[in-house]
């Protein structure tokens, strides 16, 4: 087994993970500001930017990815005011 540190982050950061039978399965990493233009640039408020967004494959199209993205969402925004109209690029 390789085990490594885990990444931290210069501002504040959401961080889940999605567990399903004891096993981690899916994860999601967003640094958010609490000041304007400092993790994103954007004429619209406060941002946030999602550093990792990962999902076991033998767990996906599950709807695990979209849970945790939302659920990050939901924290960014009661913790910072995150503009609704967050850049998502499919």
């Amino acid at each position: 087994m390789f085990l490594r540190e885990k990444e931290t982050y210069d501002h504040q950061a959401i961080e889940l993970v999605a567990i399903e039978q004891d096993k981690i399965v899916g994860l999601i990493d967003v640094e958010y500001e609490l000041e304007k233009n400092t993790v994103c640039t954007g004429e619209h408020g406060l941002g946030g930017m999602i550093c990792h967004l990962a999902v076991h494959r033998d767990y996906q199209r599950l709807g695990i990815g979209q849970q945790l993205l939302h659920h990050a969402e939901k924290m960014a925004l009661e913790k910072n005011k995150l503009f609704r109209s967050m850049d998502k690029r499919r």
